[in-house]
């Protein structure tokens, strides 16, 4: 006999949770091998519609086996109706008792689930109140059978307890009493960004989250003690938060960012500062955990909270790195590099660049500048060595760049290397057409067992046995004719060897040159205005390799058809080449420069989107977090 006492704390959310189900025949392992399927009794004050049918998906019981039993029908079983259950405690039957404990009862049906659990539980402890809590023991009567009695808070959580006994099976199945409880944790949340509170609940097990938006901020702060706050703030979103609504909820720590409100020499307040920042913090306070995920955009917000949730909300903090370009409203766009050919057509070149940076940041910034001596400008302002922090070579050079650009700031691609490379190759393409095959088939000797219909019918030549119809002298004039035909096939296709080995076959070999160049370097943004001379840079390197180009055809003649023609000796004349110079001789110059540009123009275009991503523009903040200065313009 096992016996199962279920109590489900809110009758309409245990109702629905049942109803899809939270036992596995995993977990009670009802059925097994050369078991015999006992008749289930399901007794509950939860509707039938409720209980039975996860009961049978859970028990593994089949239709049929089972009878639901509802609680005030307890104790007038049997004959007479005065049994406590359908069958004696002793007989073949299974016993599920399913209870909603937050439902009130009646005093009779009160009376009838203590009968059941002094029957079915004797010496159970009571269930802690408000927690999640499983009891099980062996069976009155069966070794290797159980009783278990579990009791949830709310319904939601019995997916979470159903892994818990999962997992305790060996020790739910030992003969030893087994007691599981753990105390529903709080936690709340408030965030004013829809796609990030996904991200905020679903992590802790047996979990009660509180979801607030800004518009229930005092509802937030006024929620009392809890196990785990959590803040996940846009502070870039439809709705300001001030620094008089984050110091009521921001830790202790970070409350004096709040009262930061002198703005330096930009216009930024400290407190702007602080919402510039991308930053993931855990604090300890309050007897409870404070996890404060905040950026100023959407994106990073949600960036921070998937990787906090990745690591279950330990550890930290986690950052998003970001480079602060919100005062940038005029940029200019320019390569420094050392092969001053290479920037050949320097107008077009220019023109192209700023279409590729436009392309990504003509939404970041209000304009785009450039002079027709632009990169004459960069190439006599900026130092040798770009691994400096200052790549101006004398303070005047930085006015002259000022002067030029009237812009914020540039955004230079300063190539470190430009290496071009030349490799010769060879191709060969055949120009006679090829030898006639022999297509003639060979003759076949006629077959002293062949019959009229193939396999039934006379046979055509006559006699009795193979040998007979042999010596038959229809099957020799045959077999004379036979070698004859034989004889000259073979001559014939002697004669088309003979062709093929003398046939003379042209082939064309073209030499042909690939150039290609390697880039490595830098795309840095320089500051025009401020102290900080390097804003933002990353490491661009690529290589793009141009088209190929005939340079000379050498005919090559073989004799002999499916003879393969030897490659010409071309190393002696065609050298592949490493350097500008040679480079330009092995190709069209043009050719060699136009994939020096290619190169460029991508390694711009690669550096632009990082730069697109990891930095934060004046358009992406909201007007309570421009500068003074700005807001007063």
């Amino acid at each position: 006999m096992r016996t199962i006492i279920i109590t489900v704390i809110g009758l309409l959310a245990g109702a629905a949770a049942l109803a899809q189900g939270f036992l596995e025949e995993g977990v009670l392992n009802r059925k097994r091998t050369g078991v015999t399927s006992y008749p289930v009794y399901i007794i509950s004050n939860l509707p039938e519609r409720a209980v039975v049918p996860v009961m049978r998906g859970s028990l593994d019981v089949k239709r049929g086996h089972f009878r639901y039993v509802p609680l005030h029908d307890v104790g007038r079983q049997g004959r007479r109706k005065r049994d406590l259950l359908p069958m004696a405690l002793g007989k073949n039957a299974e016993y599920v008792v399913v209870m909603d404990a937050s439902a009130a009862l009646s005093a009779e049906d009160a009376g009838r689930l203590a009968a059941l659990r002094e029957a079915l539980f004797p010496g159970m402890p009571e269930p802690p109140a408000g927690q999640i809590f499983a009891f099980a023991h062996s069976a009155i009567r069966a070794k290797d059978e159980f009783q278990l009695f579990i009791s949830v808070p709310h319904a939601r959580w019995l997916p979470a307890v159903r892994a818990d006994l999962a997992a305790a099976l060996p020790e739910l199945t030992s003969g030893i009493p087994y007691t599981f409880a753990h105390a529903i944790t709080r936690t709340l949340v408030l965030t004013n960004d829809p796609q990030t509170r996904a991200l905020m609940t679903g992590v802790f097990r047996y979990d009660d989250p509180q979801i607030f938006t800004l518009d229930e901020f005092a509802a937030f702060r006024d929620a009392g003690p809890a196990e785990r706050r959590i803040l996940a703030l846009n502070w870039n979103g439809d709705e300001e938060i001030t620094p008089a609504m984050a110091v009521q909820v921001l830790p202790a720590p970070l409350r004096p960012r709040c009262a930061a409100q002198t703005p330096d020499r930009m216009g930024i307040t400290g407190w702007q500062r602080f919402c510039r920042q991308a930053i993931a913090q855990r604090f300890e306070e309050d007897g409870g955990v404070t996890w404060v995920i905040a950026a100023p955009t959407a994106a990073y917000l949600r960036a921070l909270a998937a990787q906090v949730r990745r690591n279950r909300f330990l550890g930290g903090p986690y950052r998003v790195e970001l480079c602060d370009l919100s005062y940038v409203d005029k940029l200019s766009v320019g390569v420094y590099l050392a092969t001053p050919d290479v920037d050949r057509n320097r107008l077009v070149l220019q023109q192209r660049m700023e279409e590729i940076v436009g392309g990504v940041l003509r939404s970041k910034v209000r304009s785009m500048v450039s002079t027709q001596n632009w990169g004459q400008t960069l190439q006599e302002a900026l130092g040798q060595d770009p691994e400096t922090d200052n790549p101006f070579r004398r303070p005047e050079s930085l006015r002259m760049v000022n002067q030029a650009s009237d812009s914020d700031a540039v955004l230079l691609l300063w190539v470190k290397t430009l290496s071009p490379k030349v490799t010769h190759d060879m191709t060969a393409s055949r120009l006679t057409r090829p030898y006639p095959a022999f297509t003639e088939p060979e003759p076949k000797p006629p077959n002293p067992n062949e019959r009229e219909y193939i396999i039934c019918g006379q046979h055509i030549y006559p006699g009795e046995s193979e040998d007979a119809r042999r010596q038959s002298e229809a099957y020799r004039r045959d077999y004379r004719r036979y070698e004859e035909e034989q004889d000259r096939w073979e001559r014939r296709k002697w004669e088309w060897q003979r062709g093929a080995e003398q046939y003379r076959v042209n082939y064309e070999f073209t030499v042909t040159a690939r150039p290609s160049v390697a880039l490595s370097g830098y795309l840095r943004l320089l500051d025009l205005k401020g102290p900080q001379r390097i804003l933002w840079s990353t490491e661009v390197e690529l290589a793009r390799t141009g088209n190929s180009y005939a340079l000379n055809t050498i005919p090559v003649q073989v004799i002999g058809e499916g003879r393969d023609p030897r490659q010409p000796e071309i190393r002696a004349d065609y050298r592949d080449a490493y350097t500008w110079a040679e480079c330009t001789r092995a190709v069209n110059g043009d050719a060699i420069y136009g994939v020096g540009q290619t190169a460029l123009l991508d390694s711009l275009r690669d550096g632009v989107h990082r730069l697109g991503e990891n930095a934060l523009w004046a358009t992406d903040l909201k007007s309570w977090n421009l500068p003074v200065k700005r807001v007063r313009q």
